[in-house]
């Protein structure tokens, strides 16, 4: 029959303990007892839960994008300031209120058939690329026509662009927007340049669009 020493000598040495003297200490510390105290009815002990990990997999699947290096442009369009964290649910208002206002029509008449990108756009300025508290959202068009009364202009120097596929609903373009900002920018060769970033939105029969981003290449002065 085993003795209570033997049996801590038996504990520590299966769970990895130098000594039974080692696994005393750190079983007192946790439990405020000794193991021979804790045998005694009545010997109040702490009950810890098994430890398990997960591992989350990012990534996987490719992400479809190109490089295009564009002359300055100029997109016009209408917008509003919008606060970063309520962003989803005030964006889909403002293109509500451009399909009541009837912009869209103006778009595709004053937008330049041979310019880029392509579609309406949905263009995001001034938010510090995710840092700040808010930023301008502007539906629009580039264009080589004046802007209308009350609409905004966007002038775009010459600069490279990594152009990003969302194929499917536009709503697949958030999807992108996440794998942009947790893959690609920090495995990318690239900084992201201090202009606005561009969704472009185009005709339903592509059945797919575009996240179109200024970069930078390492190093590269503004």
């Amino acid at each position: 029959m085993q003795t209570g020493g033997s049996k801590v000598l038996d504990i520590a040495l299966r769970y990895g303990y130098e000594s039974p003297e080692a696994f005393t200490r750190a079983f007192g510390m946790l439990h405020g007892l000794s193991p021979v105290e804790a045998r005694k009815p009545g010997a109040k002990l702490l009950v810890c839960p098994r430890m398990n990990f997960q591992f989350e997999l990012h990534g996987g699947s490719a992400m479809n994008y190109r490089l295009e290096k564009l002359p300055p442009f100029t997109a016009i369009g209408m917008g509003e300031r919008v606060r970063m964290n309520t962003a989803y649910q005030e964006v889909p208002q403002l293109w509500q209120k451009a399909a009541e206002e009837g912009a869209f029509a103006q778009f595709f008449e004053l937008g330049d058939p041979h310019g880029k990108p392509r579609g309406i756009l949905g263009i995001c300025s001034g938010g510090s690329w995710g840092q700040g508290e808010q930023f301008d959202y502007i539906l629009g068009t580039v264009s080589l026509a004046p802007a209308p009364e009350g609409w905004r202009t966007i002038l775009f120097p010459e600069c490279q662009w990594a152009v990003f596929e969302a194929e499917g609903m536009p709503e697949t373009l958030q999807e992108v927007w996440t794998r942009f900002y947790r893959e690609w920018v920090p495995a990318a060769g690239y900084e992201l340049a201090p202009l606005p970033a561009i969704e472009a939105y185009l005709h339903p029969e592509e059945n797919r669009n575009e996240l179109w981003i200024p970069v930078l290449s390492r190093g590269q002065e503004e």
